[in-house]
């Protein structure tokens, strides 16, 4: 990289020990900057939770700092790049909460800092933190802002204090419960904090903050905005609102899908997305249009969180209390389900009274795969699935893409097979370095996901995009990969700064999953036990690895198929349709042959270089380039970013 790194990030830290606090305002002034050495200069300049995790590092652990921090992207004003990182030590587990929220509050608070870092506690736990427009920060007691949920704090924040973003935590992190989350603007709010992070905002005494700098200006970037509107999944995306699975139940809405795209203007989404992904109730508090699953409340609702209206109302409470609803899920399901909506609001409104319980893993959503179970249980910077989900990899999936995406790895003969598990420890690893690179950056995870997968633009040139002064490196791809490396690495250094436990070394010693591990501690730099104290390394000999011998050609007679879909892909094929060819044959090319009798859709199918968008189930089994499909087989085609 030829840009100079020397520049200082423009860091405000404040200490709220001792400050005793009025209704009036106290200015805090701001405390020395900690000497930063964690990381190098590179990656620190990738701003976010690179920068937040090269603080943490220097501080006291003892201090359990609170961190706000915004990426190089988020600075520029870059399409689709407006998310806060909100990092801190997580009070479920003892190791790290880190977050992205979207919202105003991250380009608003990039004007003046690049990061704020919260240290001590305000006594008597009803502060409010107001950053003004030249980034001078007072503090304010707000006793009557305590019982109201985080979306009406941070809109009384703008009555009382003026235009601005806000982010604010619920009754639940007051009241002490470990896995209070946090919410960031208020119509409609959008909520963060997997692992506690609305506790952690609380711990330090404070209610809520409040910004009141005016935004950075957005950046043009044409080729980016023109590159997001053109990915299929995204388009999906935007179209349905955060999806999980194919099987989730729809709920639709009236969205033109022709192409270039024309967006419902009330879609919630980040600053300057063209194909936002917020979902938003009428009343602002939730979806009104949109694929959704509720499978985090089936231990409370039972058959009835596959009723939308049923789980809108749970979730509705859970976020009017503040409240991680996988988590208090997850408290209240030793009886069993509940089913019913006023009996689990009562549950959960007792569970606040209760307040904080004993420390614990955080709950992570399950993956149809060994290769999908590694992120969660070895990434050291927390639960959130798209930090460590390999959305190249889930199911089976074309090795193609990734040939193309790590030109740097020597991947193995069969690292596209759903079977055999050579490699995918790996490729595990490399996807958590590239969303961690992409996270400090402030960049959307899922808009880079949907562009690399869909194939509308390269890493290479993604990366020069996010990162100019990558422009002349020989594999500017795999360069901006290598420093998200880093930053996962440094994750794993602060669980050792922190002595907190150790992550990567396996749960239950599952045989499938052993192997798996054992390639992300080699890649990693991990020990035996966890511990980041080798050297990383991505160049894990795969030579030796046997492959079995291909199958004999099976005789292909005339047969059918038929196809399943949802979503946009519903609007082109319908949502079934069923076609005849030559049968047995692989998943790619029964797409092939889609195509070609639907050529309307065919840009949903393949892209530029024939290589395959949609998975292919059968049976609710993904099915990789292995695989065989019958004829009679009836499959669901998927077009989706998991996660969120």
């Amino acid at each position: 990289m030829s840009k100079d790194h020397s520049t200082k990030p423009r860091v405000l830290v404040l200490d709220f020990s001792g400050v005793a606090g009025s209704v009036g305002g106290e200015d805090l002034g701001g405390q020395p900057v900690p000497e930063l050495a964690g990381i190098s200069q590179e990656v620190r300049a990738l701003g976010g939770g690179a920068l937040a995790a090269d603080l943490m590092l220097a501080l006291d652990p003892s201090r359990d700092p609170f961190i706000l921090s915004l990426g190089a992207a988020v600075v520029r004003g870059l399409p689709t790049a407006a998310r806060t990182t909100v990092s801190a030590r997580s009070p479920l587990d003892g190791g790290l909460a880190e977050g992205q929220v979207g919202s105003e509050l991250g380009r608003r608070l990039a004007s003046v800092w690049d990061a704020v870092v919260l240290l001590g506690e305000f006594a008597g736990g009803d502060g409010v933190l107001v950053v003004d427009a030249e980034g001078r920060a007072r503090l304010y007691r707000r006793p009557d802002m305590v019982g109201l949920s985080a979306g009406e704090k941070n809109a009384q924040a703008v009555r009382d204090f003026g235009p601005g973003a806000g982010l604010s935590a619920g009754p639940a992190a007051r009241a002490g419960v470990r896995h209070a989350h946090l919410a960031a603007g208020h119509d409609p709010p959008s909520f963060v904090g997997r692992g506690g992070l609305g506790r952690a905002l609380a711990q330090h005494g404070l209610l809520g903050i409040h910004v009141l700098a005016d935004p950075v200006p957005s950046g043009s970037s044409p080729v980016l905005s023109r590159s997001l509107t053109q990915s299929p999944r995204l388009q999906a995306r935007s179209m349905g609102g955060t999806l999980e699975l194919f099987d989730a139940e729809q709920v639709r809405g009236n969205v033109d899908l022709s192409m270039p795209r024309t967006l419902d203007p009330q879609r919630h989404g980040c600053k300057g997305c063209p194909t936002p992904c917020g979902i938003v109730l009428g009343d602002g508090r939730g979806p009104s249009q949109g694929t959704m699953r509720f499978s985090a409340l089936s231990p409370l609702l039972g058959e009835l969180a596959s009723d939308s209206e049923h789980a809108q109302k749970v979730l509705e409470v859970c976020n009017r209390l503040g409240l991680d609803a996988r988590e208090a899920a997850r408290d209240l399901a030793g009886g069993g389900p509940m089913g019913d909506v006023a009996q689990v609001t009562v549950a959960l409104e007792d569970l606040v009274r209760r307040g904080a319980g004993p420390p614990r893993s955080p709950s992570t959503r399950s993956a149809s795969t060994p290769m999908g179970q590694v992120g969660p249980v070895a990434s050291a910077r927390g639960v959130d699935p798209m930090r460590s989900f390999p959305f190249l990899g889930e199911g089976g999936f074309d090795p193609g893409r990734l040939i193309a995406l790590a030109p740097d790895i020597t991947w193995p003969k069969d690292i596209g097979s759903s079977v055999t598990g050579s490699g995918k420890g790996s490729l595990a690893a490399w996807h958590e370095d590239l969303v961690a690179a992409v996270d400090a950056l402030g960049f959307c995870s899922f808009s880079a996901a949907g562009l690399l997968a869909d194939g509308v633009m390269s890493l290479d040139q993604l990366a020069v995009v996010l990162v100019p002064a990558l422009e002349g490196d020989p594999q500017p791809g795999v360069t901006l990969r290598k420093l998200g490396g880093e930053i996962a690495r440094a994750a794993h250094q602060l669980l050792l700064h922190w002595g907190a436990p150790p992550r990567g070394i396996g749960e239950g010693g599952d045989e499938d999953l052993g192997p798996l591990l054992r390639e992300y501690r080699c890649w990693r730099g991990l020990d035996s036990e966890g511990r980041p104290t080798l050297d990383p390394s991505s160049s894990i000999d795969f030579t030796a690895v046997m492959t079995p011998d291909p199958a004999p050609s099976p005789v292909r007679v005339p047969g059918w198929v038929e196809f399943r879909s949802r979503g946009l892909l519903a609007e082109h094929l319908g949502s079934s349709c069923r076609i005849e060819l030559n049968l047995p044959a692989a998943p790619s090319e029964v797409l092939v042959a889609l195509a070609g009798a639907q050529p309307d859709a065919a840009w949903l199918l393949h892209d530029r270089h024939e290589l395959p968008l949609p998975a292919i189930w059968r049976r609710g089994v993904a099915l990789g380039p292995e695989n065989r499909i019958q004829s009679g087989d009836e499959l669901d085609l998927v077009l989706v970013v998991p996660g969120g």
